[in-house]
């Protein structure tokens, strides 16, 4: 039911913009036909363009135009226990395989095997035997089972941040296209003011007073424009930082399996006490800073500047 919606929503949206695409096209000849007002031929156009553009925009942040790309948490856990799955099947096959091979030069072994078997037979009592097997075993079982442990959490926190990455650039493209389409508007108004204007007897004044509202108006949706393309830039940021969190929980993880695989109990606890003071919230002492503070800092005094320079020219006029 929800794609079949998704689905009749993403046709009404490309529909919109058809219509209003096909309206601006034909709007001499709706003129002419119809007796409809250039002016409101345009504005309706303009939304219907508009309306189709906010509905694509909505559902691909929804995740619902390309849903590839988005794994849910049941996913997650079906592709995870599926992987397991195909990795215990290839270890039994390999064994088999392995199995087999001994199988076909048994004749050439057997007597190797009995006399490896009765010597140690003759060495061990079969309590031994078996508590040798189980031993074995168990401890491997047991490694084992504390890898899946540790990697299985840490996977879980990997996934978390890698969907978090993709909502961060699925955001990051609408703030992009947002900032180009007003930026796009903002010139497109400002060069359909100048078709048909009368500069033949126009004084300065009047020439200003005519423009000064629509040069405003421009003027205002360049910085609605820089507005969007600004947390363009910082979705960037934010993806950048993600990615590198992703690379230490990666880096953590092949730490933590090494020292379990060698058995260096020392090196296992000091990755889980760096695990245990991981703090992602945490408070600045006086005089401590960041990398993200001082970016915020040296935007902020680049801003400053370029505002305190435009006043000076308007000073200066």
């Amino acid at each position: 039911m929800g794609n079949r919606k998704n689905r009749v929503l993403l046709i009404s949206s490309i529909t919109y913009v058809l219509i209003g695409l096909l309206v601006l096209l034909i709007k001499e000849d709706l003129y002419h036909l119809f007796s409809f007002e250039p002016s409101i031929l345009l504005v309706s156009a303009i939304t219907l363009m508009l309306g189709g553009i906010s509905i694509f925009l909505m559902l691909y942040v929804r995740g619902a135009i390309f849903p590839s790309s988005i794994i849910t948490d049941e996913k997650y856990e079906y592709v995870s226990d599926k992987s397991s799955i195909d990795e215990k099947f290839e270890l039994l096959k390999t064994e088999l395989y392995s199995k087999v091979a001994d199988f076909k030069n048994i004749d050439e072994v057997k007597k190797e095997i009995r006399t490896s078997i009765n010597q140690q037979v003759s060495k061990l009592s079969e309590e031994k035997i078996v508590q040798q097997i189980s031993s074995k075993f168990s401890n491997e079982l047991y490694t084992k089972s504390k890898l899946d442990l540790i990697e299985n959490e840490l996977a879980s926190i990997k996934f978390r941040i890698e969907r978090e990455t993709a909502r961060l650039a699925r955001y990051g493209y609408i703030n992009l296209m947002i900032g180009f389409i007003t930026t796009f508007l903002a010139i497109f108004f400002l060069g359909y003011s100048l078709l048909g204007v009368q500069t033949q007897n126009t004084t300065p004044a009047e020439y200003i007073y005519h423009f000064m509202p629509r040069l405003s108006l421009s003027v205002l949706i360049e910085l609605f424009s820089f507005f969007f393309l600004r947390l363009y830039k910082n979705n960037l940021e934010d993806i950048k930082y993600f990615n590198n969190e992703r690379t230490n929980i990666e880096m953590k993880i092949v730490a933590i399996k090494t020292s379990l695989l060698y058995d260096d109990r020392e090196m296992v606890k000091s990755l889980m006490l760096e695990l245990a003071m991981t703090e992602r919230n945490f408070v600045l002492k006086k005089g401590e800073s960041t990398v993200e503070i001082e970016k915020n800092r040296a935007d902020t005094s680049s801003n400053d500047k370029l505002l305190g320079g435009i006043i000076k020219i308007l000073d200066r006029k």
